[in-house]
């Protein structure tokens, strides 16, 4: 059976084209499965990856199939043969799509480090497992950090403003009125420490990478999670969105597997240390799409 996410492309449901008897002739005792109405003739497969609309891309134990409507769809041993050069273009650009993801680079974990809390920090409990925290988001996305800035204080405790990239929407829905501008918010230090010294510091180091980013809009009422606790925020800045919490707010790739890059020290736990046993940032993505 395939699993696909996201909405079929067009033409997926339409019977691909035969094959002429000079391409059954040309294709005999090659490693070639032809797909018929989107079946795989062949072991189990699964999408990983839609490098663009009208294209899937799946792999089933070492072969790749590309999917592209209005072709003949091949399967072909380790992705190395395709049928048109759409379809070399859908494998690339899938591939380049992974390796971006699942790229490590130190000196991103290193970005993130302002925003982690201390270990003295007391936080309200995390989701207990990532379904429950995907559900609790206002939207999930694949972003890169494209700026940041100092920005407000509520009381002695100042405020950093990363301006995200959006590269895909996972699950959820940005808010139409912030017309795609995604800010986010962090706590980050205290008076009479210099918050725009903090900003610039980070400026020159911006991540490499795209993180998944677990985001809650501010206009949106917190989940209520203690009894008697009050569901407005007279803190809440509407155009800006904030981390569903430190420990899952964003989950980039690490060195063996995937980081949630601003939680607390110490031991993972409940969602946090279910993103964490995945090895790759693309499983998560995955995960966030299933």
């Amino acid at each position: 059976m395939v699993r696909e996410s996201g909405e079929r492309p067009a033409g997926f449901d339409a019977r691909p084209p035969g094959p002429s008897d000079d391409d059954r002739a040309a294709r005999a005792g090659s490693r070639h499965v032809m797909l018929d109405d989107g079946d795989l003739r062949g072991p189990a497969a699964e999408v990983v990856r839609r490098p663009g609309r009208g294209r899937l891309v799946l792999v089933a134990a070492g072969v790749v199939v590309v999917v592209a409507a209005g072709v003949p769809w091949v399967l072909t041993a380790g992705g190395s043969e395709t049928t048109t050069p759409d379809a070399t273009a859908a494998v690339a650009t899938a591939s380049a799509a992974g390796s971006a993801l699942d790229r490590y680079t130190a000196s991103d974990l290193r970005f993130y480090q302002p925003f982690r809390p201390g270990q003295a920090s007391l936080l309200v409990p995390q989701p207990v497992t990532l379904e429950a925290a995907f559900a609790e988001a206002t939207v999930t996305v694949v972003a890169e950090v494209a700026g940041v800035r100092a920005g407000r204080s509520i009381g002695d405790l100042q405020h950093v403003e990363v301006e995200l990239r959006v590269k895909q929407v996972l699950r959820g829905a940005l808010r139409p009125e912030l017309n795609g501008v995604v800010r986010v918010e962090f706590p980050s230090v205290w008076r009479p420490a210099s918050i725009e010294a903090t900003a610039a510091s980070m400026r020159e180091r911006l991540p490499e990478n795209p993180g998944v980013w677990l985001l809650r809009w501010q206009g949106e009422p917190p989940p209520t999670r203690k009894p008697g606790a009050r569901l407005d925020d007279p803190t809440a800045d509407k155009s800006l969105y904030r981390p569903i919490h430190p420990n899952i707010g964003v989950f980039v790739q690490g060195e063996g597997n995937v980081v949630a890059a601003t939680a607390q020290a110490g031991p993972a736990r409940d969602a946090q240390r279910e993103g964490e046993q995945l090895r790759h940032l693309s499983d998560l993505v995955a995960k966030v799409k299933s």
